[in-house]
């Protein structure tokens, strides 16, 4: 009999990274914190009360995970110019709570790396189910071997809303009469973009609010991927007209695709918006929060001027005094008696995984304020820490009445 693929133990060499006291002093020199507990770095201790770590929460004894503390680091994608990498470190317990169902680094956005996600799994939930999408991880070493599992994934025989991937027309594209290198990145960019779109098949077949940035972050990556192949077909046309036909036949099926996605996930959004309007059964409250998050997410459009630290920081603010009322509503809802437990559970989930998008941003902005990164990086965190709640077209500025100089209407 085989075992059960979606249990197993898949142990590899991940990137657990005691720091040395000299490392410790190096990262903090310049008042850096670690990314999720707002706290300096520290060296590896095992429960609380050694070493320097603090409570998350003062007057509280932590439970056993936040007593500890562990250091984990994360390889970039790019080694640099002088052909080293770069590591962003994070306390490795915090780092599990966020990619246990998140596929993106919550800091870069990018996909985390196979062996790490395997990594931080065994660690803390040896036993746990593995999700079927973590199989499309990319690995951080090309001679490691991803095994998937053989039978179908979960759910597998329900059709998602959206289109669903089809391999036979992608590989109607996969050409054999073309220069090798272009043979290459032609057949690289449609591998890609099958998997983007199985991601975005799986996501879209969630039913919980707090999976709603998963959705987001399949929705833009199935989009950038088929614009790459779009890019690529487009250089090629000019090998003759039926390569250009072929352009033209992939970009409208793009364009439809693209367009069926936008219509996905409004439908998802208004699903989740349903449902919490019931939990709060205050429809002031509802309201409220998200007009604040639409404040919030107009601020993160490129079309809008460039914000500030402290304006960033004062819509946060703003944002959090109405989240924690109804943090408050949602508490009360996820009581064992509650009818409405898990529906309360998926928005308080999602609510707080924004928070941390927002907190990670302004701690970033910061970073590009001293010119310690680029603001390219930071624009793309903060279009990111979009709250995912509104449609671009509710956040872009419409032109100017000329009789009056206004625009949007608040």
């Amino acid at each position: 009999m085989l075992p059960a693929l979606d249990r197993l133990s898949l142990a590899r060499t991940g990137e657990f990274y005691p720091l040395s006291q000299p490392e410790v002093d190096e990262l903090n020199k310049d008042g850096e914190q670690e990314p999720f507990s707002a706290e300096p770095y520290q060296k590896d201790v095992d429960a609380y009360g050694f070493g320097n770590w603090r409570r998350f929460v003062p007057g509280v004894q932590p439970n056993e995970e936040d007593a500890q503390w562990h250091t984990f680091r994360v390889r970039s994608k790019e080694p640099s110019a002088d052909g080293t990498y770069k590591y962003r470190y994070y306390r490795a317990e915090s780092l599990w709570r966020w990619h246990k169902d998140n596929r993106a680094d919550p800091i870069t956005r990018e996909p985390i790396w196979y062996e790490d996600w395997v990594a931080l799994h065994d660690a803390y939930d040896k036993d746990g189910t593995v999700p079927y999408w973590v199989y499309a991880l990319p690995p951080r070493d090309p001679n490691t071997i991803i095994v998937r599992p053989v039978q179908a994934p979960p759910q597998a025989a329900q059709s998602p809303p959206g289109p669903i991937p089809l391999p036979g027309r992608l590989d109607a594209y996969r050409r054999a009469d073309l220069p090798s290198e272009h043979l290459v990145a032609r057949r690289g960019a449609l591998g890609a973009s099958r998997w983007a779109e199985v991601a975005y098949a799986e996501a879209l077949r969630e039913r919980t609010a707090d999976t709603f940035y998963d959705l987001l972050d399949a929705q833009w990556c199935a989009d950038e991927a088929m614009k790459r192949v779009s890019e690529i077909l487009y250089a090629q046309s000019t090998y003759g007209q039926v390569y250009l036909d072929e352009y033209e036949e992939y970009e409208t099926i793009r364009q439809a695709e693209k367009e069926q996605r936008e219509r996905d996930v409004i439908l998802k959004r208004e699903l989740y918006d349903s449902w919490l309007r019931i939990v709060l059964n205050n429809e002031a409250l509802f309201d409220e929060l998200r007009a604040k998050q639409l404040a919030w997410d107009r601020m993160c459009v490129p079309s809008t001027s460039r914000p500030t630290v402290r304006l960033l920081e004062d819509q946060d603010a703003v944002l959090r005094v109405v989240e924690n009322r109804v943090f408050s509503v949602l508490r009360a809802s996820m009581q064992p008696e509650s009818r409405f437990r898990q529906k309360a559970q998926d928005a308080f989930t999602s609510i707080q995984e924004h928070e941390t998008l927002r907190g990670n941003l302004i701690y970033r902005w910061r970073q590009a304020d001293r010119g310690e990164i680029s603001m390219d990086f930071a624009r793309r965190l903060l279009h990111l820490a979009r709250s995912g709640w509104f449609a671009l077209g509710e956040l872009i500025p419409p032109p100017l009445d000329p009789t009056t100089d206004e625009g949007w209407d608040d």
